[in-house]
């Protein structure tokens, strides 16, 4: 969906512009908006028409190509709503019409010649039809509309089986159920700023609403992979990339092509240090490596010839680490702290490694932790941290000339961490649970709860 306060403008499934140039009029007037929420899976506006308020909400199902628009009035009140489309419009036959949709008022189809695409437009309430300018949808105080799409009409046939079996308040219950579970789950971020902390939360479920699941190709990300691929684990969410990995496996001849694998192999390696779900890709790996030489870093040639010999790949480790890498170290991910951006791949990595400064290497078996207090921030805390099979808590908060880095094992074995600071003022002492040491960097076991104080020079 794309739009603004001002309205949906335009809604796409599955990459095709389903809807667009998207108009809504109340009594023959363009309502004013009263008030907005925006979520990565729901748009609600409250708007203003004369004497009626009306509430009108887009939502997208979880695991399916459909999105379901309502608008509901306080009174008795005109309803218009016009789109136009990419595709052809045609009646959907009376008998094909899903029975806990309104049958009676029709559905349409848009379709792509050549059977390409497919998409219906159903009304649950109100009526729609084909005009010479696209769509028209109209209804008397209440109006709910469904879009569901498919790669074909076939696809589209079992999404309105779906439709079918399903009430379509369920679909929305899955959204809301889902994003909790993400949000209890996956890492989490206190800040001073409870709109960035909110906007955080905000980013996770974005970035796993990226995710196509296609039959016999497994889970995939069609923009950016390996992007987020990064901020999916920076995220902790390593089943999704796992799945990524199968996928690379299944597209094995077009791969070495492909410059993000060998980005995605090292963000895995780094974050799990689970060499399995590789055993099929390491010739991948190597000939990747050979035909990407000026792309890929010496930094990540070294750590994948070790990741190859730790797992037996001795053949495939000379190969790699025989490969004259010249390309650039990826610095790491620049964030924004006014306006927080819209882009979630950046600001989940950005505050997790850029923030944090959260580095991990399992290859090398430890995670190194150098975080920066913004300017005018006393606190901050990161929640379920996972790398490796290691849960842990991070909390940096700003005392009396010292700064003190909390750290709290959750679940999983001890992990070793390596932390600094990146402040000027702390030029003193570092001490590890009371216990001075040399030096402004401390390494040590977490094992269960310990705290790190950086003093000031």
């Amino acid at each position: 969906m794309s739009g603004s306060a001002q309205g949906v403008g335009a809604i796409e499934i599955d990459g095709e512009r389903v809807a667009a140039d998207v108009r809504l009029t109340v009594n023959g007037a363009v309502p004013a908006p009263l008030a907005v929420k925006v979520a990565p899976d729901e748009v609600v506006r409250v708007l203003q028409a004369g004497e009626i308020q009306l509430t009108e909400r887009v939502t997208t199902a979880l695991e399916h190509p459909i999105v379901f628009w309502s608008l509901v009035a306080d009174a008795p009140v005109r309803l218009r709503f016009t789109f136009v489309s990419d595709l052809a419009v045609t009646p959907l036959p009376a008998d094909d019409i899903p029975p806990n949709l309104d049958g009676r008022d029709g559905v349409l189809v848009l379709g792509r010649e050549g059977d390409a695409f497919a998409a219906a437009v159903a009304p649950a309430a109100g009526s729609a039809q084909a005009t010479a300018d696209g769509v028209l949808v109209t209804g008397d105080r209440l109006l709910r509309v469904v879009l569901a799409a498919g790669t074909d009409t076939h696809a589209l046939d079992r999404v309105l089986e779906t439709l079918r079996r399903r009430k379509l308040r369920a679909f929305r219950q899955d959204r809301v159920l889902h994003a909790r579970r993400l949000e209890e789950r996956l890492v989490a971020f206190e800040s001073p700023e409870p709109a960035l902390d909110r906007r955080f939360r905000w980013a996770k479920v974005e970035l796993d609403s990226r995710l196509e699941d296609r039959p016999g190709a497994g889970r995939r990300v069609a923009r950016e992979p390996a992007r987020t691929a990064r901020a999916l684990l920076a995220a902790g969410d390593r089943e999704v990339v796992r799945d990524l990995l199968r996928a690379a496996v299944l597209r094995l001849e077009d791969a070495p092509a492909d410059p993000s694998l060998l980005a995605l192999v090292d963000a895995w390696l780094r974050w799990t240090g689970d060499l399995a779900p590789l055993a099929k890709l390491w010739p991948l790996v190597a000939a990747s490596a050979e035909s990407q030489a000026a792309r890929l870093a010496p930094e990540v040639r070294d750590r994948l010839a070790a990741a190859a010999h730790a797992a037996g790949e001795h053949a495939v480790a000379a190969r790699v680490g025989a490969v004259a890498a010249t390309g650039p170290v990826e610095p790491p991910p620049h964030i924004e702290l006014t306006g927080y951006g819209t882009e979630p791949a950046g600001l989940v990595s950005g505050v997790v490694e850029t923030l944090w400064g959260l580095e991990p290497d399992l290859i090398r078996g430890e995670v190194r932790v150098a975080p920066g207090l913004p300017h005018g921030w006393q606190e901050m805390a990161l929640r379920r941290v996972r790398v490796g099979p290691t849960s842990f808590d991070l909390r940096l908060r700003r005392r009396p000339e010292r700064t003190v880095l909390a750290v709290r094992r959750v679940t999983g074995p001890p992990i070793r961490l390596r932390t600094a600071l990146r402040d000027d003022r702390a030029l003193g002492p570092v001490t590890v649970d009371q216990v001075e040491l040399g030096g402004r960097e401390a390494t040590f076991l977490v094992e269960d709860v310990h705290e790190v104080s950086f003093h000031d020079g």
